[in-house]
């Protein structure tokens, strides 16, 4: 689960990390939203890659050695699983109710720092009894979990199934055209599928684009697409689109008058409504399929498959 850190002035100075490479740097701060509230994070490099980038080709397992060599971070492991802990991690991070998910070391919990202004706090971590925590300092043996985490790590689960399921997560935030219709909601699909998507529909651009340089998939177009994803049925939707781009001379820039559908374009709700509507459909083909009807089967399953 990721979660809202804050980054101190003093980060860009730091010589450290001024020494390190500009995707090690960004890395360094990314991971702090994967970290749990005592700054340990599951050393899985993999993951990382596609949580923090996805669009981008890197070697997160290189960037996180440059960061262990530069001293930002600390590798242990615990119960066969290997973590990495933020170097005084719990100093500028001060989350109101701390709950940590992952296992500390005592060389790990001593990396991280201790919690400005809650010195019980830092040294026992959080729900953990003095009495247990004196009894762990007469051994460097693995710090135990706090009783609560798991219950705690449960109920978190539930209130995020609830919070997915909520219809007030479903809302537009702008209208789908020009003159402030919507179109019917359906549940926004989950972020993985989004990647899938985006893949192919960069598929399809490099069809008729070969020459087209890589796009960038930030933050804001995976918002964005989810939600028109959620809007328009999901992949099956997002299947017809990608099909009337494939079918529309306009749509694929084989005019004239427009470059092809670019990503930010296609994802503007009035666009979006006109290419549901067969606006952009070839005139022979429109008439064909009849006036705002669902692309033919055979290339809505073509894409679907590419979705899958």
């Amino acid at each position: 689960m990721s979660r809202i850190r804050s980054i101190h002035p003093g980060q860009w100075t730091d010589e450290d990390f001024v020494e390190c490479s500009p995707f090690a740097r960004l890395l360094t701060l990314g991971i702090r939203n994967e970290a749990d509230d005592n700054g340990v994070f599951e050393w899985r490099a993999t993951r990382l890659k596609m949580r923090l980038f996805p669009a981008d080709a890197i070697d997160v397992g290189e960037l996180l050695n440059e960061l262990e060599t530069r001293g930002l971070v600390m590798r242990f492991e615990a119960s066969g699983r290997h973590y990495g802990a933020i170097r005084n991690f719990r100093v500028y991070q001060n989350p109101r109710s701390p709950k940590a998910e992952h296992p500390i070391t005592a060389e790990a919990d001593r990396f991280v720092g201790e919690r400005a202004g809650d010195e019980s706090v830092s040294k026992r971590g959080p729900g953990r009894p003095r009495k247990q925590q004196e009894d762990e300092n007469k051994s460097p043996e693995l710090k135990s979990f706090p009783q609560n985490v798991e219950k705690n790590s449960e109920r978190e689960k539930e209130r995020r199934v609830e919070k997915n399921n909520s219809p007030t997560d479903l809302s537009i935030s702008e209208p789908i055209d020009e003159r402030g219709s919507s179109l019917i909601l359906v549940q926004p699909p989950a972020f993985d599928e989004i990647q899938e998507a985006f893949d192919a529909y960069d598929a399809v651009r490099r069809e008729f684009v070969p020459t087209a340089r890589s796009i960038t998939f930030d933050a804001d177009r995976k918002k964005k697409l989810r939600t028109t994803m959620g809007a328009i049925g999901g992949r099956e939707g997002w299947a017809s689109v990608l099909a009337r781009i494939r079918g529309s001379p306009f749509l694929r820039g084989d005019t004239d008058s427009f470059a092809f559908a670019t990503i930010d374009w296609l994802l503007k709700p009035a666009n979006m409504r006109k290419i549901m509507e067969g606006n952009y459909d070839d005139r022979p083909r429109s008439r064909a399929l009849g006036a705002g009807s669902a692309v033919d089967a055979t290339a809505r399953a073509a894409i679907a498959a590419g979705l899958g």
